[in-house]
């Protein structure tokens, strides 16, 4: 089957970088790297290969991302588990400066077509760069992806999203906090939890002094999970934590826990007491939860949020400075 020295993939011209790889689901494999053939920037690419190794799509790979304009780069692939495969990438089709990087992701099917929007879904285009990503199954033909994340000026973050087999996007835009404490996290790696959900482990410096090794899991929804042998549990009791940052200009976090299903609501008040953004207004499944709110609408001043959940209720105080 195999041969000495190996079997080509590709052999465009100029060069063909960094190539990952996943089951096609029948013997044979997916493969994606990025490739300067254009030779003006880099595009993604990807080739099926069968069990003999033998090419299945167009000789020398079929481009994800149609050429978009500047490069795309540094490509990551898992089986869509049916035949074909989702990738994520790092993207500068904004501009190749500072800034400029974003996580986008396309779908490929078990012929060579893409299935989502010829230069692929956006996953995130937060401010700063968003780079470094990886991806892992989540269970039902879609895809977890977490990157490292640089919106919050001069700290890396940790962040995730869930995309859909039909290119929806299943949590808030730009993506879920894994980690945004004070310092670098860097380096994200992430791995199914084997129950519908992934844990995320990743190079942390919140110490200010040296880098430790930090890890969170979370499930479907897109909401913390402890893990203890191996089992996701709950909270145990309610709680509204304090946002961050605080103050902030002009976007925000606010977490809070539930520790059973139910009814959610949680508000934004001016210092006059006027509701001014609900920002959630459903029922929850129980666990730790992340919203953002996005101020940029609103004036510098003191505002408060307020979580109603069953007969709990708490609020807090944030300050927004522009």
């Amino acid at each position: 089957m195999y041969t000495t020295n190996g079997v080509a993939t590709c052999t465009a011209a100029t060069d063909q970088l960094k190539p990952d790889i996943c089951s096609d689901g029948a013997g044979g494999v997916i493969i994606t790297w990025y490739d300067y053939r254009s030779t003006t920037d880099y595009n993604i690419y990807a080739q099926r290969q069968g069990p003999a190794l033998a090419i299945v799509w167009a000789v020398d790979g079929v481009v994800m991302n149609n050429n978009v304009a500047y490069d795309q780069i540094d490509p990551k692939i898992v089986s869509d588990g049916m035949g074909g495969a989702i990738i994520s990438w790092t993207d500068y089709r904004t501009g190749a400066g500072p800034g400029t990087a974003d996580i986008y992701s396309q779908r490929v099917n078990s012929t060579g077509a893409v299935q989502w929007t010829a230069t692929g879904i956006i996953i995130c285009t937060a401010s700063g760069d968003q780079i470094k990503s990886q991806l892992v199954s989540d269970g039902n033909n879609g895809a977890y992806i977490t990157w490292e994340d640089h919106r919050n000026a001069g700290n890396s973050d940790i962040y995730a999203q869930r995309i859909a087999s039909n290119a929806a996007i299943t949590w808030s835009a730009n993506g879920f906090g894994i980690c945004t404490i004070a310092n670098d996290q860097l380096k994200p790696m992430i791995v199914s939890n084997g129950n519908a959900g992934a844990i995320v482990v990743w190079q942390d410096y919140r110490s200010g002094n040296n880098f430790d090794i930090y890890m969170n899991g979370f499930n479907t929804t897109g909401v913390y999970t402890a893990i203890s042998n191996g089992v996701a549990t709950n909270p145990t009791e309610y709680a509204l934590l304090q946002n961050y940052p605080n103050p902030f200009n002009p976007v925000t976090v606010i977490n809070y826990q539930l520790p059973k299903t139910g009814n959610v609501k949680l508000s934004v008040y001016d210092a006059l007491g006027q509701e001014v953004n609900i920002l959630v207004n459903e029922s929850q499944f129980a666990g730790n939860h992340q919203i953002e709110w996005n101020a940029s609408a609103k004036p510098s001043g003191i505002y408060f949020y307020r979580l109603e959940a069953g007969s709990f209720v708490s609020v807090r105080k944030m300050i927004l400075i522009k």
